[in-house]
């Protein structure tokens, strides 16, 4: 794998952490944290992001 893809991944799997730690938070304490509705966009932009590189490296 090379850097870039490497930093791509790393990336993309930094913003699911965030965001699905903001929705836990706000699970935790409701005065604290996000909505999934708020990380939904970023949530789904990382997975997008994930299932590329997968289908390049199937290439």
């Amino acid at each position: 794998m090379d850097d870039d893809t490497k930093k791509k991944l790393s990336e993309a799997i930094e913003q699911l952490f965030a965001a699905y730690g903001a929705v836990d938070d706000k699970m935790h304490n409701s005065e604290k944290g996000k909505d999934y509705s708020d990380v939904s966009e970023q949530i789904e932009n990382a997975l997008s992001e994930l299932k590329a590189q997968v289908n390049i490296s199937k290439e």
